[in-house]
C-alpha cells in the first residue's frame, strides 16, 4: 500500500470518525475511495482527498467531532 493512502480505519481515525461514519460517507459519494488492486473488499482513501474534506468549504478540523457528524 503506498503511505498516500489509508485504508478504512486508519482514514476514519485521521478525520476522528468511526468506521462506520466514514463508509456512509464513501457511500454517499462524500468522499471518494478506491478498492484495493490486491484484494477488492478494502477501500482506500487518498490522503488529499481526506486533507480537502477537513479543510473544504465547511472549514472542518480533524479534532472536531461534530462538524463532520453534521455531513
Amino acid at each position: 500500500m503506498l503511505a498516500e493512502h489509508l485504508t478504512l480505519l486508519e482514514a476514519a481515525r485521521y478525520l476522528g470518525v468511526s468506521r462506520a461514519k466514514l463508509s456512509r460517507l464513501a457511500k454517499e459519494g462524500v468522499v471518494v475511495f478506491r478498492p484495493n488492486p490486491l484484494d477488492r473488499r478494502v477501500k482506500l482513501f487518498r490522503v488529499d482527498d481526506l486533507d480537502e474534506l477537513l479543510i473544504g468549504p465547511r472549514r472542518l478540523h480533524p479534532a472536531s467531532h461534530r462538524s463532520i457528524a453534521a455531513l
